[in-house]
This record gives C-alpha cells, sequence and structure tokens, in this order.
C-alpha cells in the first residue's frame, strides 16, 4: 500500500491513513478525536477518481470500523481504569466515572464550519465529504462516530437537509454547533499567553464531547463545578448539608462560614453571600486544573502526537510539556438551569412580599429534611412528640409543591429567570476571567512557575480559558452527591443535562411537555451564554419520531442564520418518543437500535 512508503495520493489510501493514525494513537494512550474529516478527505476527493457512491462506500466503512469496538452488552462491561489513568485535569485518583461512558473513547468527527483563514469575510468549509458523513450517520445505526456539524450563517441547504435527515434517523447525530458565536467567543478566550488568531479559531473541533479545541495546534484538560454546591454554602454557612448530620454535624466544610440564615434579610444580601463563596471557589478550581500541569509527560509522554502538534518539534518539547501553541482548560460549571431555579425558589418561597411562605432557616431545614421525606432525628423537637414532626412533614412536602409548580429556566420566557441566569452567568465568567487576569496569591505563583518553565523566545506561555455548562453523561452521578435543593429536587436525584431545563423530579409522575420551541429558546439567547459560555451551553432537545423533515429544516436553517431569539451556541436534537423509552425500559432486547442522549455523545439504551 502507497501510505506505507509515500504520502496518500487516492480517497481511498487517505481514508485509511487517517483511520491507521487513529488506532495508532489510541494504541499508545491518546484518544483524541479524529477532527475535522472533511478537510483531511476532501481535496482527495475533488481531484476524482471515484464516483459519488464509491466514495460514500468509503466513509461507510470508515464508519463502521471507527464503531467496531463500540461495547454492546454492558453485562461485558470491565473496570481498566486505576489511579494515574484517565488523568484528564492533569491528575487522575482512577476513579474517573465510567458507567455511562464505557463507548466514549475520543471517536468524535467534526465537519462543515469555516475554512481556517484570516479573511474578513469567512468561506464556507463544507464539501461533499461534509454530506457523505452526514450520509453515514444516516445510514448507520451506530453511536460511534459522535458527528458534529458547525453550522454559520448562509450554510448550504442541502447541508441542512441531510443534516435533518440524519437527526429524525434516531442517533442524535449532528451535534450543532454556531461557529457564528463560537469563533469571535475563542479568540477572545487566551489568557496569559499567545493570543489566538482568527485563523486558529476558525480551525476548531470537538474534543471529545462537543468541547472546541484548536486542530492541531493545543492540548486539552478540564474540571468540573457543580454550581448547587454554592447555593448550598450560601444557605448553609460555607457547608454542604447533604454530609449534615452526627458526623459533620452542620455538613461538609467547603468554603469560609457565611452568615447563618437568620441573618440574611433580604435576597440581595443572600445573592451577596453566593458570589462570595463563588469567588473562592473559582479560584480554588482553577489552581486545582493548573497546578497539575507538567504531571503527565515524566510518566507518560506523547512523542507521537507531539510530531503532528503545531509548536512541538519547534519548542523541542512534549505535547503535555509546553511543547503546543495553546493549552486549553475547560471549565465546566454543572447544573446550572437547577441552580437558577433555585435560586429563583429561594426568592419567591421566602423574600416575596407576595408569595413567600417560610423563612430561610426553615427552608434549611425543610431541605436538610429532603422536603419532609427524611425526617432527621437532630432537627426534631422529639419532645413535642410524633404528631409535631408529621405536622412539619406535611408542610416540608406543601412547600415543595409550591416550588415544582414555580416556572422553571427553558420552559418559557419569565423575565426574573432570565435575570438571574444572566446574573448568574456572567458572574461566573467574570470571576474566572479575573481569575486568569489578576490572579490572587496562590494562583498566582502557580501561573508564574509555570510561565518561568515554559516562557519561550517570541511565544509566552499560558492558557486558553474555556469556560462552559457540560454535564456530559454524569447529570445522573452529580446529582446522588447533591442534597435536595430548592427548585423542587429531592436528594439524590439527577440534574439538568449539560445548560437544558432540570427534569422534572424522579418521584413525580412525568409530564412530557411539548412546547414551540422558538419561544423555549429565547431563554438561552443571552450574550453571557452565546458568546461567553466558549466550551459550550449545550441545550438538548427532543422531537417525536414523525416530527416533519420540513419543519426541521425550517429550525436548522433559521438556527444557523440566527434568524430570530433562538439562543445557545450547542444544541442536540434526540428523536424518540417517551412512549419508546418508556417500552425500551421494559423489553430491552425488542428496541437495541434506541440511542439516548448522554451529554456529548449517544448512547445504546
Amino acid at each position: 500500500m502507497q501510505c506505507l512508503v509515500d504520502k496518500p495520493s487516492t480517497f481511498l489510501e487517505a481514508a485509511q491513513l487517517v483511520f491507521t493514525m487513529y488506532c495508532c494513537l489510541h494504541i499508545v494512550g491518546e484518544p483524541i478525536s479524529i477532527g475535522r474529516l472533511d478537510q483531511l478527505l476532501g481535496p482527495f476527493y475533488s481531484q476524482g477518481g471515484l464516483t459519488m457512491e464509491e466514495a460514500q462506500e468509503v466513509i461507510d466503512c470508515f464508519w463502521i470500523k471507527v464503531g467496531e469496538r463500540t461495547l454492546l452488552n454492558s453485562h461485558a462491561a470491565q473496570d481498566k481504569i486505576f489511579p494515574g489513568m484517565c488523568a484528564v485535569p492533569y491528575t487522575s485518583s482512577g476513579n474517573f466515572p465510567q458507567g455511562g461512558c464505557m463507548n466514549q473513547w475520543g471517536q468524535q468527527l467534526t465537519i462543515g464550519g469555516h475554512l481556517p483563514n484570516d479573511e474578513l469575510v469567512p468561506t464556507t468549509a463544507c464539501n461533499e465529504v461534509s454530506l457523505m458523513c452526514l450520509r453515514a450517520a444516516r445510514r448507520l445505526p451506530l453511536n460511534a462516530p459522535c458527528l458534529t456539524l458547525r453550522v454559520h450563517r448562509g450554510i448550504s441547504q442541502e447541508v441542512l437537509e441531510e443534516a435533518a435527515k440524519s437527526l429524525l434517523s434516531g442517533g442524535a447525530h449532528p451535534v450543532l454547533l454556531h461557529d457564528d458565536r463560537l469563533v469571535p467567543a475563542l479568540q477572545e478566550s487566551w489568557r496569559r499567553g499567545t493570543a489566538v488568531r482568527l485563523e486558529d479559531a476558525r480551525n476548531y473541533a470537538c474534543d471529545g464531547c462537543f468541547e472546541p479545541v484548536f486542530v492541531g495546534g493545543s492540548e486539552f484538560a478540564f474540571a468540573t463545578f457543580p454550581l448547587l454546591d454554592v447555593v448550598e454554602m450560601a444557605l448553609n454557612q460555607g457547608t454542604l448539608y447533604s454530609q449534615a448530620g452526627p458526623t459533620f454535624l452542620r455538613g461538609s466544610k467547603k468554603s469560609f462560614p457565611s452568615p447563618h440564615a437568620s441573618k440574611i434579610k433580604d435576597f440581595h444580601e443572600f445573592q451577596k453571600i453566593f458570589l462570595q463563596h463563588l469567588r473562592l471557589q473559582i479560584p480554588l478550581l482553577v489552581s486545582f486544573l493548573v497546578g497539575g500541569y507538567g504531571n503527565i509527560w515524566k510518566m507518560c509522554p506523547s512523542p507521537l502526537l507531539s510530531v503532528m502538534m503545531k509548536g512541538c518539534i519547534e519548542a523541542g518539547r512534549d505535547h503535555s510539556n509546553g511543547g503546543t501553541e495553546h493549552h486549553d482548560l475547560g471549565f465546566m460549571f454543572v447544573g446550572a438551569a437547577n441552580a437558577i431555579d433555585s435560586l429563583y425558589a429561594i426568592k419567591k418561597l421566602v423574600y416575596d412580599p407576595v408569595t413567600a411562605l417560610t423563612t430561610l432557616p426553615d427552608l434549611l431545614t425543610c431541605l436538610k429534611c429532603d422536603w419532609g421525606h427524611d425526617m432527621k432525628e437532630y432537627l426534631i423537637d422529639v419532645r413535642a412528640g410524633p404528631g409535631r414532626a408529621e405536622a412539619q412533614a406535611t408542610f416540608f412536602r406543601h412547600l415543595r409543591d409550591v416550588a415544582v409548580s414555580f416556572p422553571k429556566f427553558g420552559h418559557g420566557e419569565d423575565e426574573e429567570l432570565k435575570e438571574l441566569a444572566t446574573w448568574m452567568i456572567e458572574n461566573v465568567l467574570k470571576i474566572l476571567r479575573e481569575t486568569f487576569d489578576n490572579a490572587p496569591p496562590g494562583v498566582k505563583e502557580i501561573f508564574e512557575r509555570l510561565e518561568n518553565e515554559y516562557n519561550l523566545p517570541g511565544r509566552p506561555f499560558g492558557f486558553v480559558a474555556l469556560p462552559g455548562i457540560g454535564t456530559f453523561e454524569t447529570y445522573v452521578g452529580y446529582g446522588q452527591n447533591s442534597g435536595a435543593s430548592a427548585d423542587g429536587r429531592r436528594s439524590g436525584q439527577p440534574i439538568a443535562s449539560d445548560l437544558s431545563p432540570a427534569p422534572v423530579p424522579q418521584d413525580l409522575p412525568a409530564n412530557p411537555d411539548s412546547c414551540d420551541i422558538y419561544r423555549a429558546l429565547k431563554c438561552w439567547d443571552l450574550g453571557v451564554i452565546n458568546f461567553g459560555l466558549l466550551c459550550g451551553s449545550e441545550v438538548d432537545l427532543m422531537i417525536r419520531e414523525d416530527f416533519p423533515l420540513d419543519k426541521l429544516t425550517e429550525f436548522l436553517r433559521r438556527y444557523s442564520d440566527l434568524d430570530g431569539d433562538i439562543g445557545s451556541n450547542v444544541i442536540t436534537i434526540t428523536c424518540a418518543n417517551p412512549e419508546t423509552l418508556e417500552r425500551a425500559s421494559e423489553v430491552t432486547d425488542a428496541y437495541e437500535l434506541v440511542r439516548v442522549r448522554q451529554g456529548g455523545w449517544t448512547e445504546f439504551f
């Protein structure tokens, strides 16, 4: 084969080389994504020699090979992770969540978008291979590779039609990222280092889920932080009441001892305390992530990957040892919708003179008692008899009914909710930027140490800070570790997936809610979301299996052209009826092709 001795000269050889290198990287422990396949293979198709049908068969075979090692039976799962492995945040205890991501090892493939140049007017990068990838995703009922389509104003109607057909096939592919929002945000993302050029910002692909990274020019690490924890800290003097009791008393200590709930006189003061905890937690998150930089290459260098990354050979450094031009850090703030809804509920239940039903100390007791479903012995006056405890529990359950009935972020156009969302996300972004640009003591010393070690002539060392909202597959796991929240969610129940609306609490009847998608997406049409959450503000939508093709194509057209108040820079669309999922949970083998959204990718049900 020519690829053994020379560069590829045909479409088939080029596809084989991409797949071979992809496998080689995985063999040596580098599970990186495939990148922009249409840009890699497009020139080989345009030179001729193959019919469309022949080229499509090559792409179909590529799809099958990438999905070949997908685990189809969860009973065959093996725990192969040990301390030191899966060091996504530059460190690893070995406790990387595996249950929901057994089939996620970077099989991400990106198409579309703009050409990587610095021209004032961008040029679409969509080509015939883009269409072939969309057709392969539609025709082959696989969960790998995970396909992402970068949309933009004026994108080809043919591309959108093929994307709509693919989505209606049931695989939730492609994920939709919007260039007109992400590219300018990526250009402004650099902190303390080399500026991001326009051509680099236009040349991004998804990492493992939907996080944008610069193709061939960056390394990537990320860490997560639950925003619901900050609500708990503000309520409970800097502690997490999910662990309150005889061992930790007030709860697990995570922050400074802020004022007792009885001392917080109004909602403005509560917001102020919330921000004080946030100002402590975000620098701790940053120091945790950047403090581990340089750990990996000493134990697990990347010689094969490094020779393919811009800057590594010139710097004489490994990919994970300051070799690349850019060092991307993703900061995923999870549970955003639950935090917004909880702040709203606290305001309405405690501080609004029209709707208030309780005091903040009593609401805190209510949440510690899981809305009256788990009355804690240490919170009950046993001398008052069992009737008093039951009366309290009844009142707490009534409070929950009211909290559940409140408007929720993502379900309409409630202005108070949008104001709270803007306030919270705006402050998250502001504090993160300040942590890099005007680093507090402790963080500053880490930055200075790294800069002294990795600065090169003409290439200062620094990071690209990418804030986002991404639970990925762990929206169940994050909820398990979180106490009851003021939005009506019970202790241990799942939180919202990514930046989607919070789900109906699991112990309440399911309430499938059909709504006007254009009206609902106005909730996310905020500058802080569209341009601020540049590591992704994924909104997960679901449509029925009989959804009209023309209506879906129209939606994709309007979202691509930003026609109307359609928010977010990342959208996923899953095609499945609730009845199908309900039946599949009862007779799994009869629905073996049903796939469900797992944050940034899909998985067989």
